[in-house]
């Protein structure tokens, strides 16, 4: 049994998982894969909140923050846009001044 856990300890931390009590016998659990995946998600958690620590953000609103400017990129790419700089009021729009879609009231 002790080679068991040996193997199984080298197996996780050869994928970079550190487990909270290394001496505790995990049973098969390092074999199923949705248990190894926590704990990656746990540890790929923990490395985001050091790395991003001096901002003061989740890794959700990370997310949040990337699909936006993807999509403030595109919309420039439309408008035919190179560079935020050369925004001019002329390609700013008020709701009021869209096309009406019957989306908006």
């Amino acid at each position: 049994m002790a080679q068991i856990r040996s193997d199984q300890r080298n197996c996780a931390s050869s994928m970079g998982l550190n487990f909270p009590w290394p001496d505790l016998d995990y049973g098969d659990l390092n074999d199923v894969v949705g248990h190894l995946l926590r704990h990656a998600f746990v540890q790929a958690q923990k490395k985001f909140s050091e790395a991003f620590d001096r901002f003061s953000i989740t890794s959700l609103q990370y997310g949040a923050l990337e699909i936006f400017e993807a999509e403030i990129c595109w919309t420039m790419t439309v408008v035919g846009l190179s560079n935020v700089s050369s925004i001019t009021r002329d390609h700013i729009r008020l709701l009021g001044e869209l096309p009406v879609s019957g989306l908006v009231k």
